[in-house]
């Protein structure tokens, strides 16, 4: 803990700690304020009224010039939110008229219209998707060598600047220009 030490009949702490403690006390201060806003503003929002006489009251010291920079701030941060609860309870209300109140019944909404038909000329090809997508996206050269399944065999077409050398194991080689021309 803190050394003390005695001086004339009295305690004293370490400086350090002394600056500590009234660092602490002064957050201790600070926090007490913010939590005394956050209760005031969740009685407001739990009563908009509440707000609206705010706002009202505020107004009128704003027109009289006597709003600090801070309340000019906060009237500013009430209309906003007073606006989004207004939203917000307009929104559900309109929920609960459409879900008929608790029981359930009540005007249901039109159904979303249907979705948008397709483009002339559009069609959609089903592809394996447990593979790396379609063929185009499965390997260029060699897929055009091997084919698809790329079992090592020779499979599909070659480019015509592109000559294929089989080695005889299984594996071959692109060349630009095919061999004994």
């Amino acid at each position: 803990m803190a050394r003390t030490t005695t001086r004339s009949g009295r305690r004293e702490m370490n400086p350090t700690d002394a600056y500590r403690k009234l660092q602490r006390k002064k957050e201790v201060q600070k926090n007490k304020k913010e939590r005394k806003k956050v209760r005031e503003f969740s009685a407001m929002v739990r009563n908009p009224d509440l707000m609206v006489e705010e706002v009202q009251r505020m107004e009128v010291l704003d027109a009289a010039g006597k709003l600090s920079e801070n309340d000019v701030k906060r009237l500013a941060n009430l209309r906003v939110t007073h606006r989004v609860l207004l939203k917000k309870k307009k929104a559900q209300e309109e929920a609960v008229r459409c879900a008929g109140g608790p029981s359930g019944f009540g005007i249901r909404p039109p159904p979303p219209p249907p979705p948008p038909a397709p483009a002339a000329g559009y069609t959609e090809r089903p592809y394996n998707l447990n593979k790396q997508g379609g063929p185009q996206q499965r390997g260029g050269a060699h897929a055009a060598a091997y084919g698809p399944s790329q079992r090592g065999r020779f499979r599909g077409v070659i480019a015509e600047s592109q000559a294929f050398q089989w080695d005889g194991r299984g594996a071959g080689c692109f060349e630009s220009q095919p061999r004994g021309s």
